[in-house]
């Protein structure tokens, strides 16, 4: 069979009716929902729903939202004979990554990620993010590091020409012309309520470390790609120390990529939407990559898994 590479989902991928059509496929499904309810103490299914549209892009209800659907996809898949070969997940997206490589269980999992969710939103000072198009990655960090009124950092190294810039508003709205001047095509601010991967989540990290210390970590099954380091972690201990780590520092899913390429021969995005799918393209234009965003695209997934 195909080594599979599992690309988990991150924040901005939640779209409304998203693992609704799961719960009416499978009971499976509903168990974890019902599950997820008791946990969480709010229904995640119902935020789904179109008229809950809002409270969905809500970072303390987006993350364990997708988080859940992440999951019981890969469960499917998993079930249907299609396990990884490795995972990876964006940002968010690695905590269900975590979970599919026996770093714990589906509860324990959105325990975990409910928590960070609570602390990003709590705890996180006033910050924004901007996608910067066009310009190469390096350009990016350099202008970055140079700016010299504020917090502004290079966030997420998405794509050879797609990096995410993150800190201070002021700052990062300040120092877009510069990027333009520099090359950039577009500057585009993300909807956020916080400056994820800089400086200033510091708060939120620093209490993210005292509650992990309450969380039994096991050994990797698997080889997790790490978003801090673009390298294979297998042991408890720096699946701990990255997933703390990932508070104040970027994305490499570039290189992440390149880990992929080379270890594996399809990747599969696990949990709702296509951004992965895109990122994928854009970094490995020729390698295969499909996704699971509903019954049908499972189905699609498990058929060219298992193709000759």
């Amino acid at each position: 069979m195909k080594r599979l590479a599992f690309l988990f989902s991150g924040q901005g991928s939640q779209h409304e009716g998203m693992g609704l059509d799961f719960i009416e496929w499978s009971p499976v499904f509903r168990e974890r929902y019902e599950i997820a309810q008791k946990v969480l103490g709010w229904p995640p299914a119902e935020l789904s729903q179109p008229e809950k549209k809002s409270d969905l892009n809500i970072t303390i209800y987006t993350q364990p939202c997708i988080y859940i659907v992440s999951c019981v996809i890969a469960e499917a898949l998993i079930e249907a004979n299609a396990a990884p070969h490795l995972t990876a997940g964006h940002s968010a997206g690695e905590f269900a990554a975590l979970t599919a490589a026996g770093a714990w269980d589906f509860e324990t999992g959105l325990r975990v990620i409910a928590e960070r969710a609570r602390l990003m939103h709590e705890t996180s000072k006033p910050g924004a993010m901007a996608a910067v198009l066009g310009l190469a990655p390096e350009i990016v960090e350099l202008v970055c590091e140079e700016w010299p009124e504020g917090v502004v950092r290079a966030a997420n190294f998405n794509s050879p020409k797609q990096t995410v810039i993150t800190g201070e508003p002021e700052a990062v709205q300040a120092v877009a012309p510069v990027l333009k001047e520099k090359g950039a095509r577009r500057v585009l601010p993300l909807k956020v309520s916080g400056a994820f991967h800089s400086p200033l989540m510091k708060e939120a990290q620093q209490q993210f470390a005292e509650f992990l210390e309450r969380i039994e970590i096991q050994d990797l099954r698997i080889p997790w790609i790490s978003n801090n380091t673009a390298k294979a972690v297998v042991d408890a201990a720096g699946v701990r120390e990255h997933i703390v780590k990932q508070f104040c520092e970027p994305v490499r899913w570039v290189d992440s990529m390149d880990v992929v390429q080379k270890e594996c021969d399809l990747a599969v995005e696990v949990g709702p939407g296509e951004v992965l799918k895109g990122l994928v393209k854009a970094c490995l234009p020729d390698f295969p990559c499909c996704s699971t965003d509903s019954v049908e695209g499972i189905k699609e997934a498990l058929s060219r898994i298992f193709e000759d």
